[in-house]
């Protein structure tokens, strides 16, 4: 019950067990009825919803999977091995893959909209992929630690890293905007529909900014 005394029901938990390590990240595609996992154990896993079963494992990294993103057909991989992979969801097959960081990966995020793939790394550097070409049109470096988030705001996205800094860039023109310091170096950043950005600190706190 909570405070007021009203009855809450309980969700169900299942267990899905498959990978030999740490899972580091998670994504779904909601029409498919699937998850994917990416696992510190280097493997990529398909779990079907319906059954809550185990459908197929995608190897390839040589190292631990970090992030994950649906783009459009693709399953898209950010690896610490320096690379980010593209799998075709339906022939669960490595379709290419992206090698231009210098170091690992921490994140990666997509607008399906627009084609771009987006992808953060331990190299302090944000790169921007064309996923119609799997080439890196723009490549910016973060005066700060490594890039451990990134989120979209419409026509700009922001990244966040490991020295407390969040920048906003301009996708068009390819610059930054706004730069915002916390007290702390930072694991995770979001956006909402109201211009509030929220970041996690490695301090325990979780801190708000409101953008114009």
């Amino acid at each position: 019950r909570d405070r007021g005394g009203t009855s809450r029901s309980r969700l169900e938990c299942t267990n899905l067990r498959g990978h030999t390590a740490s899972v580091w990240a998670l994504t779904s595609d909601a029409e498919e009825h699937l998850i994917f996992s990416g696992s510190e154990d280097q493997s990529i896993k398909i779990w079907d919803v319906e059954s809550a079963s185990l459908r197929s494992t995608l190897n390839g990294h040589t190292q631990g999977v970090r992030d994950l993103a649906i783009a459009h057909q693709f399953l898209a991989s950010a690896s610490l091995d320096s690379t980010i992979r593209l799998w075709d969801i339906a022939t669960e097959q490595c379709m290419m893959t992206l090698s231009a960081h210098t170091s690992g990966l921490h994140t990666l995020k997509c607008v399906t909209s627009s084609n771009l793939l987006a992808s953060g790394s331990r190299d302090s550097t944000v790169k921007l992929w064309d996923l119609r070409t799997n080439h890196s049109i723009h490549s910016w470096k973060c005066d700060g630690g490594e890039v451990t988030s990134l989120t979209f705001t419409g026509g700009n996205f922001i990244s966040a890293d490991s020295s407390g800094k969040i920048m906003e860039w301009n996708l068009t023109a390819g610059n930054v905007e706004k730069v915002s310091v916390s007290r702390s170096g930072l694991w995770a950043v979001a956006f909402n529909e109201v211009s509030t950005v929220f970041a996690a600190g490695v301090d325990g706190y979780l801190r708000s900014y409101c953008y114009d």
